[in-house]
């Protein structure tokens, strides 16, 4: 006799395979919830830039070169350039690292770079105007003059550009780039890979005007009299001195004027001089400086630090590659003074106690004494000429619109006679930075135009996610991760292997590890999605404990609403 369809008023459907039972609910009987919440990597909490890396990352393992270039755009436009020239924070902490090798992430990150530019060569790709956004979607489009084309300008230049402004980038040297043309090494960033970003910006419409500095009067009135905005990204390539005798000595020069002078003119002044040549200082400019003139032909070249080898501002880097050009490092001294009679002669040093960075210096009684050289190269710093320009109107340096990774300084008073809107950003607002930090500085500086122009939110579909949300969490750390999934094995230079080293932290990769594992076949899978049925999840934490990328987290939740994907 068959089986009664209804007892007791109950509807059973029996499990059948790898169906769960419609009637029986179990989620009901959990205390912890799986939660699936994207986290920041350290890759990308490291990035001054936030730079989406676990996403572009997914897309590579694909080669969907065209998807890693969409996902990178809205952070970097230039990855060859800080592919080459960027020091490589996202690297440092690298949860592969502590697995087997730590992945080559800005190789990559230049491939996407030689990609894109490769494609814009061809037309294959086209940079103007973003799909979506409608230029003059307020009347008229709007036009922006950037003043300085450093990684600041030419970023905000190129976002500003892609969301529908008339843009024109005016620069005081001869020659468009800024620090990127003047103050990097072409080992390090190869000029023709700079040339050819800047000539696709004038193919997306982008106009260059070299050779004309712009300052407070009347080619400032006149800016701002043709123009809506004036976007000021001067940098800070104002010189610092060390304030002791001897400064302006013939045979004294400063670092910055010393590499533009090398880089963009080919001058060797300098290397001409056999004698021993002294680069004092100890950040990315002095060892630059050093390097620089070793490979150009000085025999004997020093760097004069203040303290030990261990406090040097400069990047690791670069001090590797200063030694392995043969430069010499004299620690834990301090010039007094530079003498000469009509040219210098030598400097006045003296020792210091060891001491960290953030220690105040002591000098040693007794010790001073001088050392004989034929030039010197001064690279005590730098900061922003904003000062210098706008004296009466510059209101004090302070954190402004985005404070996450720099500082926008608006300029009413600079800018009075027809309300034109004027902002600093970059290294002028924040001093001497990065390439990366530098284009980020752009990027945020472009969007908040963009919100000023067209109203809160326009074009922000186009940028990332809000790096200043996914930055404040604390990174997924290795100990959350699963990697015993991933097979043991070191860099590869095929872009498609390496990017499949990702551990994709933070990010669901939709490996299936959750589904596979699950023992209430709690979770479902459809087309390449994974979803947690919570109606039937008792919260055994299999799930979290095995994900590979740490993004599954058991948390107490009030209601299963908390629980959606965020």
């Amino acid at each position: 006799m068959p089986a009664p369809d209804n007892v007791l008023g109950i509807d059973f459907v029996i499990s059948r395979g790898l169906e769960p039972t419609l009637v029986n609910h179990t989620g009901f009987w959990r205390f912890l919830t799986p939660v699936r919440e994207e986290k920041p990597a350290p890759c990308r909490q490291d990035c001054p830039l936030g730079n989406g890396i676990p996403h572009w990352m997914q897309k590579l393992q694909e080669e969907d070169w065209s998807g890693a270039w969409n996902v990178m755009e809205r952070y970097n436009p230039f990855p060859a350039l800080t592919g080459y020239a960027c020091y490589g924070y996202c690297q440092e902490n690298c949860n592969r690292s502590f697995y087997d090798e730590g992945l080559d992430i800005r190789e990559l990150e230049k491939a996407i770079g030689l990609w894109k530019l490769e494609q814009g060569k061809a037309g294959k790709i086209q940079f103007r105007p973003f799909e979506g956004i409608q230029p003059g979607v307020q009347g008229a489009a709007k036009s922006v003059a950037v003043i300085g084309s450093g990684p600041t300008g030419l970023s905000a230049a190129y976002y500003l550009n892609r969301l529908g402004v008339n843009v024109q980038v005016f620069e005081k040297l001869p020659a468009a780039g800024g620090l990127l043309a003047t103050g990097i090494p072409p080992e390090r960033l190869p000029r023709e890979i700079l040339q050819q970003e800047l000539g696709l910006l004038q193919q997306a419409g982008v106009s260059f005007v070299t050779g004309i500095e712009v300052a407070a009067g009347d080619n400032l009135k006149m800016l701002t009299d043709s123009f809506d905005a004036v976007l000021l990204t001067v940098g800070a390539q104002k010189r610092r001195f060390l304030g002791i005798p001897g400064e302006r000595l013939p045979g004294v020069y400063n670092a910055l004027d010393f590499l533009r002078n090398l880089y963009l003119d080919g001058e060797r002044g300098l290397i001409q001089n056999k004698g021993r040549v002294l680069v004092i200082g100890g950040g990315n400019a002095a060892l630059d400086a050093a390097s620089a003139l070793r490979r150009q032909g000085a025999a004997d070249v020093w760097v004069v630090y203040r303290r030990g080898r261990e406090a040097l501002l400069a990047h690791e880097s670069e001090i590797r590659a200063a030694e392995a050009a043969g430069v010499r490092f004299l620690f834990h001294t301090r010039p007094l003074s530079l003498y000469g009679e009509s040219a210098l002669e030598g400097v006045r040093v003296i020792k210091t106690r060891p001491s960290r960075r953030e220690e105040e210096l002591h000098d040693l009684t007794g010790s001073d004494y001088t050392l004989s050289c034929t030039a010197v190269v001064l690279a005590a710093g730098s900061e922003s000429g904003l000062n210098d320009l706008f004296p009466q109107n510059l209101p004090p340096m302070q954190p402004g619109v985005e404070e996450n990774l720099f500082q926008i300084l608006e300029l009413p008073a600079v800018c009075p006679e027809r309300g034109s809107l004027c902002l600093a950003a970059g290294d002028a607002v924040t001093g001497p930075q990065n390439i990366a930090l530098a284009i980020a500085g752009g990027r945020l500086a472009a969007r908040h135009l963009l919100e000023r122009f067209y109203g809160k939110g326009y074009g922000h579909d186009f940028f990332g996610k809000d790096e200043a949300q996914i930055l404040k969490a604390p990174p997924v750390s290795y100990e959350q991760l699963a990697p015993h999934y991933y097979p043991h094995r070191g860099r590869s230079d095929v872009p498609r292997e390496e990017a499949a080293r990702c551990f994709s932290c933070g990010l669901c990769s939709h490996c299936g590890i959750c589904w596979f594992f699950c023992p209430d076949v709690a979770v479902e899978k459809e087309s390449g999605e994974y979803e947690i049925l919570l109606d039937y999840c008792k919260g055994c934490g299999i799930c979290a404990a095995e994900c590979p990328a740490g993004v599954l987290e058991m948390k107490e939740l009030k209601s299963d609403a908390d629980a959606v994907e965020r």
